[in-house]
């Protein structure tokens, strides 16, 4: 997919909203650190907070909101799922794709 050494993020907001990012992997780059990355050229939110037990968890991206009853962030790394709390020690590869999706 596309250049080589570079990592690619698909953010899906629902209802069509998709937006796609790519740059460069730095050595031990995490997935949160990705979308973090993209947030900032992306001009989005991304809140998040370090649980007691030192995982991740994502509030809101952009204006999609984790809901406890509701719909929340997925993601997938290479079309695989992986769990939300390991978004902040997955360390990401040349030409890995991330999807994160809201459903």
């Amino acid at each position: 997919v596309g250049q080589a050494g570079r990592s690619y993020l698909i953010l899906d907001s629902g209802e069509n909203r998709i937006r796609k990012f790519e740059g460069p992997v730095v050595p031990d780059m995490t997935i949160a650190e990705a979308l973090y990355s993209s947030s900032v050229n992306g001009h989005f939110d991304f809140r998040y907070f370090i649980d007691k037990n030192g995982f991740l968890k994502v509030e809101k991206i952009g204006d999609a909101i984790n809901l406890k009853d509701g719909p929340n962030w997925h993601f997938y790394l290479n079309d695989l799922s992986i769990n939300s709390n390991m978004i902040g020690s997955i360390k990401l590869k040349k030409g890995d794709k991330i999807d994160v999706k809201y459903k």
